[in-house]
């Protein structure tokens, strides 16, 4: 080899080496992550995990919380009976889970249980009744249900009689007993006093004393054959003795309805097991149920008793005797010997509860959950207990979404719970603890019971765990009081209730057993609270057939002032603990409450130190602990707030406080009741309930048997200080230390002298780019079009003329069973989403991440980029928050009569069309009445489109929706060549035209001049738009060329999206006139005499709504949708890099055949509640779903329905010869018919 030949090739090695030196150094500068330094971790995750709670967002929720929409919830979910196990309560459970999902939670689903349920005989056939016989003559016979005495009670289906539950069915017939409140003193005193006894005959007995399970069971004990208990006036007619419906109080056959009391809560067939399909069940024969019929009756009937007695049987005693006006006697001597019936037909039967679960997603800490539940199901209506709770959970749900779509994500993650079966024995909640007892245990942070909130309004009430003390107690100062007498709900609390005498502060209640957070408390040691409630003087209807919701609105609230005020104190609670860095909790209260416990226990220490139990160590035990919860605050108050990890730990130690003192073998003789600190005892006696109660049964223990009993006595005590011990050292020390990365720059290492070298390493660098930028998908084993360099393989949409239509779902089906598949719009990656959980991770759960749509490129000019579909991030939520406050429920209402007006232009219209059988576009009419509507109820002009046939609107808004071949080069040539935009937004070749933008300004201008000149300031979007350009507060402004720009998009929806549903239904009901008339049947039935289709009415057309959503599925607006990807994130095993795209194919998904057997049917009934239960909500998207749904979409269903609804009940819709059948779409992103929908109509 020569010389020269030599040097050559060392030459060329050296370029080679350099060259690939250089473009590894630049792969490596581009594709490896780069770390921060010291100076502190700046990433946006890092950001989010250390970020404190935004005061800003409690108080909008707290501005947001309306006692007109509560009021509206009430009226609604109390207008019927919704007992549990009837069709009405699975009505109101799928309700709830379907507006939960419309308001914006992230899932919502319906969790059934199998259990045994109770029910009374029918009121008609069979009543339950308490009769007087003369011989075989009828004398009186009780009330099967209580007189109407209210609206919502006359001719109402579903109604309970009064009743006992799981008492059993029987005829008895006998002499009758009077025994006071039937408790075991009372059937002595008979006894011993009056020699009477109860042996063989019915016991009649007033409410009070006792639960009324008890009470039949004693009379059981007695020897009787039946129980009649009733409620005395003395105790239910009370104050100004004014009853239903003039005041508060019980009329004479009101009856107090509910369960008898069985041990225990929770299925009685599946005891401390859910209630599933493979759990085995009890025998009936081996459940504890009460021993003898018993019936409730009205003191009215009551009286009839008493007058039936003879002057033989003696007065009852002192003491006994209440206000019904009769002589009370004790019998059993009766007149002329009557007798007394006794009839009860109650049925034990297996029926399936739905509880309905909301969630929405915390963005750090999802496993960790806030829980707020109330019990759903009611004795019939339950305006009080417990609809009450039911419209504080809706309002929730609705105010929290409505924040959601502001861009609001809790730290934690918050849980809605609407249980079925309370009045059964908290059956929902206990089954749902049961089944997921293991994480719910693990990760509960609190459960927040929502029960009765307002039964008067003199003294306010609430029960908590000592853990949330201090949240309960800040929340009730933030909170407003409900009357002007005190600032602050906490002064309205500490004057009208018991104070702590320690404290000073409100007395806070403890837990029983007596509604939802039992199950939580009592068996997981799950830290609970139960909301507020104002009382007053009695709550003498409980129960009764006469909670309905004019009680409350007449009454008990008529402000609703009362009810709101515990609504926002329970959302202050929620947001602290969903929100706050550090958990609002103060371990120290927990250790006040136990030496509370401990010294009430020590008022017995002379007895057991008698029995050699001796508490010495748990004296030492309780004070450990206290030492430990006061260092614990020490630490936690100098915990670095910049080291995620130790707040994660600080966080979790005080959560699972309240779990160390669960005992598993539970308390003596309630093996279902394991909190040994705060369940409270048998006997009612204070102290450590365990202790308390072995004690109570050791000293009533036999003598054979009083050394094991004292022993379980001491065993009770060790279990406490075993608890103890732990708890202590669970509250060890916090960690405090933070890691930072140090930096690395491998790039700023590398010096490369030679200018070729350079040049040649970055064309190197590009190609490997390129393959590996169309290698993203590959590389996770994601399918997808073959890529083609800088193309991608945006080619697809050039290689079929029918568009989107034929594309998406042609790959959506070639793929669909790998959930996704992987395209590139030049170099840039887009992921299509085949799987319904992945759609509602990035539209909903993991929104967080996918916050915008794809960029819109400022070459498309302000009007475009300033639209809310384009703004992005800090400046779309602002835009939205704003925005969505023109299309509340109570403005749509006031809306429907204006759009009436334009509705009725269109309608005759149609009808001159009608006389000449004209055949018509429907498209393009419909549009100039939609576009007519959104004018006048948003911006308050008429546009006068469909009586000026020479009106500028249509052409100006044509602009949009029709592209020329420039236009769409200057739209398409980016995606793929970037470079190019800067060039194109020079030459404004994408563009709005000059002359359309300067239209929407001179007619936005005159609005507001029009507007500011009227001295009625009206409540519309253009008014909001007005008040965001002159509002002062930040929050609520808006600059004039966003102001612009989303009054032109609400203009352009009523002229195209509007108007696209609206042809689409006439097309199908022109070909399905079957159909048509289903639609007219139901119109005509729901508008009786009236002239005018109102607001409520639209919501109560069913049938049509099925029409209205089969036809978006067949043709929805937008055939996708799309979001960009904020940072790297990897859900369900992908990876989606920063700026991705990620699409949902929705014209695929609602021509699945899998999802919908022949797609291209139109078969509304797919859309009936059944069927859409059956199938995934995220597999129906027309609007979209999620924060960055369609903001007016409310009003945009009224629109479509209104002009439907008024179309078929004047005409008749028919096809004609230039009807398509099937239609030709345009190949272009919209679904608009390429040759138009050309139909007739006749009038009716």
């Amino acid at each position: 080899m020569s010389k020269k030949l030599s040097s050559r090739l060392v030459v060329i090695l050296a370029i080679l080496t350099g060259v690939l030196i250089f473009g590894l150094g630049i792969l490596i500068g581009v594709f490896i992550p780069k770390q921060t330094a010291n100076t502190g971790d700046t990433s946006a995750t890092y950001r989010r995990l250390i970020k404190d709670a935004d005061p800003r967002f409690a108080q909008w929720v707290h501005d947001e919380i309306s006692a007109e929409k509560f009021e509206e919830h009430l009226k609604f979910f109390s207008s019927i009976p919704h007992t549990a196990g009837t069709p009405e309560d699975f009505q109101q459970a799928d309700y709830l889970r379907t507006k939960w999902l419309e308001f914006g939670l992230d899932e919502t689903s319906l969790v059934p249980y199998d259990v045994l349920l109770s029910y009374p005989g029918d009121i008609h056939t069979n009543p339950n009744k308490v009769e007087v016989f003369e011989g075989t003559d009828l004398v009186s016979v009780s009330e099967p249900v209580e007189p109407p005495a209210d609206p919502v009670m006359v001719n109402r289906t579903g109604i309970v009689a009064p009743f006992l539950a799981y008492t059993p069915s029987g005829v008895v017939q006998g002499e009758l007993v009077y025994a006071n409140q039937a408790t075991i003193e009372d059937f002595e005193k008979l006894k011993n006093d009056f020699n009477i006894t109860v042996k063989d005959k019915i016991v009649l007995a007033m409410y009070g004393g006792i639960h009324r399970g008890p009470k039949i069971t004693n009379a059981y004990n007695q020897g009787a054959k039946g129980l009649i208990v009733f409620q005395d006036p003395k105790d239910y007619v009370k104050g100004d003795k004014k009853v239903f419906p003039q005041g508060q109080w019980l009329p004479p056959y009101g009856v107090l309805r509910g369960g008898s009391g069985i041990a225990g809560y929770g299925d009685m067939l599946t005891p401390a097991y859910p209630s599933l399909d493979f759990i085995p069940r009890k025998r009936i024969d081996e459940l504890p149920l009460r021993e003898i019929p018993a019936q409730p009756i009205g003191y009215g009937d009551a009286k009839k008793l008493f007058d039936s007695m003879s002057l033989a049987s003696l007065r009852a005693p002192e003491g006994w005797t209440g206000n019904i006006n009769t002589t009370y006697r004790l019998g059993p001597n009766m007149i002329n010997n009557r007798t007394v019936k006794l009839t009860v037909n109650n049925k034990n039967e297996r029926r399936t509860i739905y509880n309905t679960i909301g969630i929405i997603k915390g963005s750090v800490e999802p496993d960790r959950y806030i829980i707020i539940g109330n019990h759903r199901d009611a004795w019939n209506f339950g305006a009080i207990d417990n609809t009450q709770g039911t419209a504080l959970l809706h309002e929730f749900a609705r105010v929290f979404g409505a924040l959601l779509n502001q861009g609001w994500r809790p730290r934690r993650s918050i849980i809605f719970a609407s249980w079925s079966g309370e009045e059964y024995g908290l059956l929902g909640s206990t089954e749902f603890m049961e089944e997921f007892s293991k994480t719910l245990a693990e990760r509960t942070v609190a459960y927040i019971n929502v029960d009765i909130l307002a039964t008067g309004r003199e003294r306010f009430n609430m029960a908590s765990s000592p853990l949330h003390k201090k949240v309960v107690l800040h929340a009730s100062k933030k909170t407003e009081s409900p009357n002007s007498t005190y600032a602050s709900l906490y002064d309205f609390w500490v004057t009208s209730q018991n104070k702590d005498p320690k404290t000073e502060e409100p007395s806070i209640g403890g837990f029983g057993a007596g509604s939802d957070y039992a199950p939580f408390f009592q068996r997981l040691g799950v830290p609970c609270i139960n909301a507020g409630s104002f009382s007053g003087e009695g709550y003498a209807l409980y129960h009764t057939l006469y909670e309905v919701f004019n009680l409350v609105k007449n009454i008990i609230d008529p402000s609703f002032n009362y009810q709101t005020t515990a609504v926002r104190n329970v959302a202050e609670i929620v947001m602290k603990l969903a929100d706050e860095l550090i958990l609002p909790i103060d371990v120290n209260d927990y250790a006040k409450d136990i030496k509370t416990k401990l010294e009430q226990t020590k008022s017995f220490e002379d007895t057991l130190n008698e029995n050699d139990i001796f508490l010495d160590k748990l004296n030492e035990a309780v004070n450990n602990f206290t030492r430990a919860t006061e260092a614990f605050n020490e630490e936690l108050a100098n915990l670095d707030k910049t080291d995620p990890i130790a707040m994660r730990m600080a966080n979790d130690k005080m959560m699972l406080l309240e779990s160390s003192f669960i005992d598993p073998l539970g308390l003596p003789g309630r093996p279902l009741y394991r909190h040994i600190i705060s369940t409270y005892s048998s006997s009612g006696k204070g102290g450590f309930p365990g202790i308390v109660d072995a004690m109570t049964f050791a000293m009533e223990a036999t003598q054979n048997e009083a050394a094991q009993k004292w022993r379980e006595v001491k065993m009770e005590v060790a279990k406490v200080i075993i608890s103890t011990v732990g708890s202590t050292k669970g509250l060890n020390s916090c960690r405090n230390s933070h890691t930072i990365p140090v930096e690395m720059n491998i790039l700023g290492l590398i010096e490369v002298p030679n200018i070729l070298l350079i040049v040649a390493g970055v064309l190197i660098a590009i190609y490997i780019k390129w393959k590996w930028d169309f290698s993203l998908w590959s590389s996770q084993g994601i399918k997808g079009p073959a890529t083609f360099p800088i193309v991608g393989t945006f080619w697809i949409y050039f290689s079929d003329k029918a568009g989107l239509i034929k594309i998406d779902p042609y790959y959506y089906q070639k793929y669909k069973k790998n959930k996704v598949y992987g395209t590139y719009d030049g170099t840039l990656p887009n992921l299509f989403i085949a799987d319904p959980e992945m759609i509602k991770k990035v539209l909903v759960k993991d929104f967080q991440y996918f916050t915008n749509r794809r960029k819109i490129h400022p070459m498309f000019g302000k009007l475009i980029c300033n639209m809310i579909t384009a703004l992005e991030d800090t400046e779309w939520k602002h835009t939205r928050a704003v925005m969505s406050q023109a299309f509340t429920s109570g403005k749509l209402k006031r809306m429907v009569d204006n759009l009436n007006v334009y509705n009725n232009i269109f309608l005759e219209r149609l009808g001159e069309k009608a006389d000449s059988d004209e055949i018509f576009e429907m498209k393009e009419m419909a549009s100039e009445c939609t576009m007519d509507m959104v004018a006048a109820v948003a911006f308050g002009f008429d546009a006068n489109v469909q009586k000026n046939p020479d009106s500028d609107f249509p052409s100006h808004a044509k602009v949009f929706f029709e592209f020329s071949a420039l236009r769409v080069f200057a739209m398409i040539a980016p995606i793929i060549l970037p470079i190019l935009a800067p060039l194109i937004q020079k030459l404004k070749l994408a563009d709005t035209p000059p002359k359309t933008v300067k239209f929407y300004e001179d007619i936005m201008a005159q609005a507001v001049t029009n507007r500011k000149a009227d001295q009625n300031k009206q409540n519309d979007f253009l008014q909001l738009m007005i008040d965001s350009l002159d509002a002062e507060n930040e929050t609520k402004k808006l600059d004039k060329e966003v102001v612009l720009s989303n009054s032109v998009v609400f203009l352009l929806a009523g002229y195209d999206s509007v108007a696209s549903v609206i042809g689409w239904v006439a097309y199908e009901l022109a070909l399905h006139q079957d159909v048509q008339e289903k639609v007219f049947e139901e119109i005509t039935e729901l508008l009786g005499d009236e002239d005018e289709i109102s607001y409520e009415m639209l919501n109560k057309m069913t049938y049509l709504e099925t029409v209205i959503e089969e036809t978006m599925r067949l043709f929805p607006n937008a055939p996708r949708t799309d979001r960009r990807c904020g940072e790297t994130v990897t859900i369900d095993g992908v990876t989606i890099p920063k700026d991705a795209i990620v699409s949902i194919p929705i014209y695929a998904l609602h021509h699945d055949p899998d999802i919908y057997p022949e797609p291209e049917k139109f078969i509304p009934e797919r859309f009936s509640q059944e069927e859409k239960a059956k199938r995934n909500p995220y597999f129906y998207q027309p609007f979209g779903m999620g924060p960055r749904n369609c903001v007016a979409m409310r009003l945009a269903q009224i629109e479509v329905r209104l002009c439907i609804a008024n179309m078929v009940r004047k005409l008749k819709i028919l096809p004609c010869e230039k009807t398509e059948d099937p239609i030709e779409l345009k190949p272009t992103g919209q679904m608009h018919p390429k040759n138009g929908i050309f139909l007739k109509v006749a009038r009716r």
